[in-house]
């Protein structure tokens, strides 16, 4: 399958992740509700004249080599609070009190995001002693949620594009410690930023209303309807599909992940919403298994609603990444609709009275043996 991420993706990637500083300007944002107990950070880039990551940022080697960072679970606490005021004069305070290693449990946890990234983007994570591009740890004065920050240097170089170089980030776990949290949190290490308003962050611009939903990004969470501790706020610890395209953006697709002939069924997900990347083969997603009416959509952006996934994620569970091409899907034995993209796809409805659509490819199209309604598309 071919690879591109020229895909047309309906909303600003400045919304997702930072594009644009001023070196004259700070970000300055609580990372919970306002209050003595609470941490304020105030984030200064340094030695950054405004630039925009669309059109100059430069991260990913020129020879396509995995961008490479450590992380460490093991660094002082004591010098935590000043980690970003050391060598390399690291222009991120946080309010901190008491820092402490994480558990063997929430070690894991963290583990869980960093593979979580590196399944996306071009980019590999090696575990250090001590001192490290990427720093865990716990500290209960940032209530029930936590933090994530990044710093890093610009330099121009002798082509003309900024490189973007020595990248370190701080990961502050707080009290409701799930594996939403450190996602979200690692997040923010990699330039992503919040899609919406989230109490006194300012990091404007943000996504269009019809977009400020989980559905597509985990950036998102809103606190005017809901708490951040009540679980349908946070129904899925994966990236979303705008998280894995601005991460794609900035370092590459891996695209080492799942280059065979792949068949997807409801067992190769862990019932969470999240994104399918697929980097090469002739791959299918059948969901034959299932008995529930489907939407079964092979469209990159596209969303499809499958059965086997978990109650708080029972609609539009599965979307395609931009830039990942699924040739071929399997109804169930319910109403199933079935979409096709532009390559070449074999689509089977299934049992029971199934809609089918193909796309601009050389289609085989099987609706079943009940009454179907066949659109064979241009192809």
């Amino acid at each position: 399958m071919a690879v591109s991420l020229s895909g047309n993706h309906p909303f600003p990637l400045d919304a997702v992740a930072f594009n644009t500083f001023d070196h004259s300007s700070s970000v300055s944002f609580r990372t919970s509700p306002s209050g003595a107990n609470y941490g304020v950070i105030t984030y200064t880039p340094r030695n950054t004249p405004g630039f925009d990551y669309d059109q100059y940022f430069t991260y990913p080697s020129a020879n396509g080599a995995a961008a490479q960072f450590t992380f460490s679970f093991n660094a002082s606490p004591a010098a935590a609070r000043s980690y970003f005021l050391s060598a390399g004069a690291k222009d991120l305070t946080a309010d901190l009190t008491s820092p402490s290693f994480l558990s063997p449990a929430e070690q894991a946890r963290a583990l869980l995001a960093l593979a979580e990234y590196a399944k996306f983007a071009n980019i590999e994570f090696t575990q250090a002693n001590g001192a490290a591009d990427i720093v865990f740890y716990h500290d209960e004065r940032y209530g029930r949620t936590g933090f994530g920050r990044t710093d890093f240097d610009v330099s121009w170089s002798a082509g003309g594009d900024y490189r973007i170089s020595n990248i370190v980030g701080l990961v502050g776990i707080g009290s409701l410690n799930d594996p939403y949290m450190y996602v979200h949190e690692l997040g923010h290490v990699f330039t992503l930023k919040h899609v919406g308003p989230v109490q006194q962050d300012s990091e404007t611009p943000f996504l269009p209303s019809q977009y400020r939903d989980n559905l597509y990004s985990i950036m998102f969470y809103d606190v005017t309807s809901a708490d951040i501790t009540d679980p349908g706020e946070r129904p899925t610890s994966h990236l979303q599909l705008f998280d894995v395209y601005a991460l794609q953006q900035r370092f590459g697709p891996n695209m080492n992940w799942h280059v065979g002939n792949d068949v997807y069924t409801a067992s190769s997900f862990d019932g969470l919403r999240q994104v399918l990347w697929d980097a090469g083969g002739t791959d299918t997603l059948d969901f034959s298994g299932q008995t529930a009416n489907q939407i079964i959509d092979l469209r990159e952006g596209a969303f499809s609603t499958l059965g086997g996934f978990s109650s708080l994620n029972s609609t539009k569970n599965l979307s395609i990444a931009y830039g990942a091409i699924i040739e071929n899907a399997v109804g169930g034995a319910g109403s199933d609709k079935v979409i096709g993209n532009g390559a070449d796809n074999m689509l089977s409805g299934g049992f029971s009275d199934d809609t089918l659509y193909g796309g601009d490819g050389a289609d085989n199209i099987d609706g079943g043996g009940d009454n179907d309604l066949i659109n064979a598309g241009s192809g």
